[in-house]
């Protein structure tokens, strides 16, 4: 019976293992416009609650915790799971972003982080004489 019972719980290792893990939220960057956006997907979490966006130090920073629960079946086992955890993703913001200007909405599970990023005058280069002898 021992055996039967180790047997079965590694096979539940086995075929859930990876699945019970508390996974970091999916992220994508990218510019557009003059804006970096940035999507994570939060499905299911209660975004005025749980989630927190911050600056610091030139950092955008993203966190919040998680509540999800499941159920489903597979190869004979009946699984109802009740994850928690927490996260955080952090993405690096070029200087001179302006805080006050970043807006976040959040729509089908996923929130929408828009960052407008300061515009950067490039000047005419300039020669600078050598005095010499």
């Amino acid at each position: 019976a021992e055996e039967e019972i180790r047997s079965a719980m590694e096979k539940f290792d086995r075929l859930f293992g990876e699945e019970r893990l508390m996974p970091r939220p999916a992220i994508d960057a990218h510019t557009e416009d003059g804006m970096l956006i940035v999507e994570v997907e939060l499905p299911g979490v209660d975004i005025e609650d749980d989630v927190t966006i911050e600056v610091i130090d030139d950092v955008l920073k993203v966190s919040g915790k998680t509540e999800h629960d499941r159920e489903y079946d597979r190869e004979g086992f009946h699984v109802a799971e009740r994850r928690f955890g927490s996260f955080h993703r952090q993405i690096p913001l070029p200087d001179g972003v302006d805080p006050d200007e970043i807006h976040a909405d959040y729509t089908t599970g996923v929130l929408t982080i828009r960052v407008p990023l300061p515009v950067v005058e490039v000047s005419e280069p300039k020669k600078i004489p050598v005095k010499h002898d």
